[in-house]
């Protein structure tokens, strides 16, 4: 089966279309007897695909048993990369033990693309790209969990999306609010609230200021700071500690 015949079968399978557009971007960087490593950032920018899907994709291709996935270092380089097999495609990507397709005799064999097999290489930009990845992936779990309010019980006045648009808001400020702090706000909110504060305007306010916390909003504030003169401050003070006139 040669590569083209590969991808016809990629194509009419029932993979989703993330493994297939995957799987077809991969097999453009096919070459007979030269080893297939295109980096997980490179098949997310070709495939226009954010880092988990790509492998998500990936992952499906091994399982159906389209592709070989494994790391190895390529020979020259210091770094180890994700070199791919595509499965029922004649090639020459030879393991460890086998000899039956040996080209070391074949002056018209590339050797700088030879893979070899010394498990004593130093830590790669491509491992430090996937570690990245890895970091990123929980990165994005945590800002999930937290848009989410995981593990938080809200009120039934607060005003759900609102609140989902706060914790984005803070998340994009790199100021993502923990669940103390989620609570802390929620307090916050519905003092306020009990001041005659709307909990949907709070919130807004926030998200239109970039505020971290929530503040009163101007409309409350002005209501109950209405100026009156100082003889009639001082009468309203005695009048509400003393009860006298």
């Amino acid at each position: 089966m040669n590569i083209i015949e590969w991808r016809n079968n990629i194509t009419e399978s029932e993979l989703s279309y993330k493994a297939k557009l995957v799987g077809l971007v991969l097999s453009q960087f096919f070459r007979d007897k030269k080893p297939t490593y295109p980096s997980i950032t490179t098949l997310s920018q070709l495939t226009s695909l954010t880092i988990n899907p790509v492998q998500h994709g990936l992952n499906e291709l091994q399982k159906n048993g389209f592709i070989i996935r494994e790391k190895k270092r390529i020979k020259g380089n210091k770094f180890t990369s994700n070199v791919y097999t595509f499965i029922g495609v004649t090639n020459l990507h030879l393991s460890p033990h086998d000899t039956s397709n040996d080209t070391s005799n074949d002056t018209s064999y590339d050797t700088s693309y030879d893979i070899s097999y010394d498990t004593s290489y130093d830590i790669s930009p491509h491992d430090m790209e996937i570690d990245k990845e890895d970091k990123e992936d929980k990165e994005d779990k945590v800002k999930e969990n937290a848009k989410n309010g995981s593990k938080l019980l809200l009120p039934d006045w607060l005003p759900i999306n609102e609140w989902n648009a706060y914790l984005e808001m803070r998340i994009k400020k790199k100021k993502p609010a923990t669940n103390k702090a989620k609570q802390l706000v929620i307090i916050k909110i519905d003092e306020l609230r009990k001041k005659g504060n709307c909990p949907i305007k709070l919130l807004q306010q926030s998200v239109i200021n970039n505020w971290t916390s929530v503040f009163e909003t101007k409309e409350t504030k002005k209501s109950s700071n209405v100026s009156l003169p100082s003889w009639q401050d001082e009468q309203k003070r005695k009048e509400a500690l003393y009860g006298v006139n």
